[in-house]
């Protein structure tokens, strides 16, 4: 039990249900991402995943993560990015289109926010840590 404003009582596992309910959605669209982040992504499909309107899916995210879907599949696009930026001498274009971007000039520009550099200049170890 928890004591709630005026001394009263709260029954915890109403409140605990309500907010497993909230990351269990949650946990299920972050395995969506990471399952499916190389390939085109959108809303909609998040909203179909737990039945809710596009809208409510993107405040119900927002309030979650404090990040927009966008934003949140694009961090985690440049951390898959990041990595094989250091582990491969694989063209930065072919790294692009491997984590989901499908246009290379959006790729960096998305890269160099995050990064602080460039996918060039991280890969020469100029760049700096990861920013979620």
């Amino acid at each position: 039990m928890l004591i709630a404003p005026e001394d009263r009582f709260v029954n915890r596992s109403q409140l605990d249900d309500a907010d497993t309910t909230k990351i269990n959605r949650l946990k299920k669209i972050i395995l969506y991402i990471q399952d499916n982040y190389q390939e085109p992504i959108r809303t909609r499909d998040f909203s179909e995943l737990i039945p809710m309107s596009e809208g409510q899916f993107c405040r119900f995210f927002k309030e979650m993560t404090r990040k927009t879907p966008v934003d949140y599949i694009n961090s985690y696009r440049i951390r898959q990015a990041a990595d094989l930026l250091q582990q491969s001498d694989r063209k930065i274009s072919d790294i692009a289109f491997e984590v989901g971007f499908d246009n290379v000039s959006y790729f960096i520009k998305v890269f160099r926010r995050a990064m602080k550099c460039s996918p060039s200049e991280f890969r020469k170890g100029s760049g700096g840590t990861i920013i979620n």
